[in-house]
């Protein structure tokens, strides 16, 4: 009887929570999906993807990482270096910015860096070089194999970012990108997961204000309310899109609770998974 009085009541709150989230927010923006035929043309090509490094959606980040390739490449894209972004989960180093000159091997190949560019972000003090950093964080590590999957042949540059960062190093990193690629050349990836240790009910309604954000490329939103684990990548991300006139594209948007099939999990991580493009 006691179960049954409790479960009732986690039903009732949740349900109140859903209608007060109904009365008090916006309609959700219009959020634009990617084309589902394989064949339809791209307007350009993505400058920038967001993929998560929780591997629940590995099949997912291996579809995003395939389709923004095919993109690229009907575009006539070269991609010759990518721009890894990835929060610093257990706060390693000094830097804001941490970066450093390094090869990966997996069992496809090497990954190689782009040594010019790392270097030019350190003299201009957007990024630290510390060692043996990056390659113990999985914001690193889990996705970079399936990155260099479809991107063999690029050069890399990994940077770790770490919370908090000012208004003033969002603006100064976003410009830096902006200036020093160009969309052909350059695929920037943030790898980010969104919401976190919360219900799957409560984490949709989380997500479904980040998407909103994502589609306004709302920094303020990005910069004070936003659940993810890198708050300022995304605002780095808005700020880019803006002054590129670029726009959001959904690919997809999944829950662990749904990917382990354990819907009454109570602790679940979500991944929103898209790209930016004109």
């Amino acid at each position: 009887m006691k179960k049954i009085i409790i479960i009732s009541i986690v039903a009732i709150a949740t349900l109140a929570i859903i209608i007060w989230y109904a009365a008090s927010h916006p309609k959700q923006a219009n959020i634009t999906l990617a084309p589902s035929k394989s064949n339809s043309a791209p307007n350009s090509a993505p400058s920038v993807l967001i993929i998560p490094h929780h591997l629940v959606a590995e099949e997912q980040l291996k579809e995003s990482l395939k389709k923004v390739a095919k993109l690229r490449t009907d575009t006539n894209a070269t991609t010759k270096r990518i721009i890894l972004l990835a929060p610093n989960h257990f706060f390693r180093g000094h830097g804001k910015v941490i970066t450093e000159h390094r090869t990966w091997s997996f069992t496809k190949g090497t990954v190689k860096q782009d040594t010019s560019f790392i270097n030019n972000l350190v003299n201009q003090n957007l990024a630290e070089l510390e060692g043996r950093i990056l390659e113990n964080d999985h914001s690193i590590t889990a996705p970079l194999p399936y990155i260099y999957a479809q991107f063999p042949d690029a050069l890399y540059v990994p940077l770790i970012l770490r919370e908090p960062m000012t208004n003033y190093e969002t603006d100064q990193l976003a410009k830096f990108l902006v200036t020093q690629t160009t969309t052909d050349d350059t695929l920037i990836i943030a790898s980010i997961d969104f919401s976190h240790y919360l219900p799957k009910v409560t984490a949709d309604l989380h997500d479904e204000e980040t998407l909103t954000a994502l589609a306004n490329r709302d920094t303020a939103f990005f910069q004070k309310k936003v659940d993810a684990d890198s708050p300022h990548i995304l605002t780095i991300l808005a700020k880019y899109a803006i002054q590129k006139n670029e726009h959001f594209t959904l690919l997809s948007h999944t829950n662990s609770a749904d990917l382990m099939k354990n819907p009454n999990e109570i602790s679940t991580t979500s991944h929103i998974q898209g790209y930016f493009s004109k």
